[in-house]
């Protein structure tokens, strides 16, 4: 292993600069536990940064892509106020390869312009609780962040996941037999109560400040929660009541 000092590495500003979203194609595991899931997941680094000290996972010991950094080298790469101390520089999580896969399951999670990390990785941990892939927006928050991964809990690891422009997906779902519903505040919306559980079903949430485009409204049946007492809400309480309704292992038509 290399030991690296210096904030002007080109190792620690590559580092960086996929931390700070500036590199694509990359995405910065942080955190021990997150690292040890990726290595079972089957994810091989390109890169990993640990501390003196840090929980090192035993793959990654006297690697030759493996550096030795400093406590403020640590803070410097990392996105939170508390690092771990142990990074790996993994290819991107969203693969376009996932696309033919993910057209032909039997649950997809869709997210239109779901912007904020915390609820987009949040949504996804959820869909991966019931066996579901996901599909974002080219909107929608980037999969390869720090925080989206954070609140996935690292589902985003072993969860098929792609960007894409809905369209195309939507339309190619639904050629394959697949009931695309998406979530209104409409009165025209079909009461989610209502609506009885398909073989292959996909959900698309949007974004709480403007919903659902209209654009992929109109592709899709609509559904809403029937509630009271409150306007509406969030995107990542929506999501998981629909998706616990529509996706769970009921009796499915």
């Amino acid at each position: 292993m290399t030991t690296i000092t210096s904030k002007a590495n080109q190792h620690i500003q590559f580092a960086k600069d996929i931390s700070r979203g500036k590199e694509k194609g990359y995405a910065l595991l942080e955190g021990a536990k997150l690292c040890r899931d990726a290595l079972a997941a089957g994810i091989t680094p390109l890169k990993a940064f640990v501390t003196e000290g840090a929980p090192i996972p035993t793959a990654l010991l006297d690697d030759e892509t493996t550096f030795v950094i400093n406590d403020a080298l640590s803070r410097f790469i990392s996105d939170t106020e508390t690092p771990q101390g142990v990074f790996l520089v993994v290819p991107a999580l969203d693969k376009n390869e996932n696309s033919d896969r993910i057209v032909k399951s039997g649950k997809i999670l869709i997210l239109d312009g779901v912007q904020e990390p915390g609820n987009a990785g949040t949504l996804l941990r959820t869909a991966a609780a019931f066996g579901a892939s996901v599909v974002l927006s080219t909107g929608s928050a980037n999969p390869n962040s720090g925080k989206f991964i954070r609140a996935s809990a690292g589902a985003v690891l072993t969860t098929p996941v792609i960007r894409a422009e809905l369209a195309p997906i939507i339309g190619a779902l639904k050629q394959n037999g697949c009931k695309v519903y998406a979530a209104m505040l409409d009165d025209k919306a079909k009461p989610l109560c209502d609506v009885t559980p398909e073989k292959k079903v996909a959900v698309v949430i949007g974004s709480e400040g403007k919903g659902v485009s209209a654009a992929v409204a109109a592709m899709c049946d609509t559904v809403y929660i029937p509630i009271s007492g409150v306007q509406s809400l969030n995107a990542a309480t929506a999501g998981g009541i629909i998706m616990y309704s529509l996706f769970s292992n009921r009796k499915r038509n």
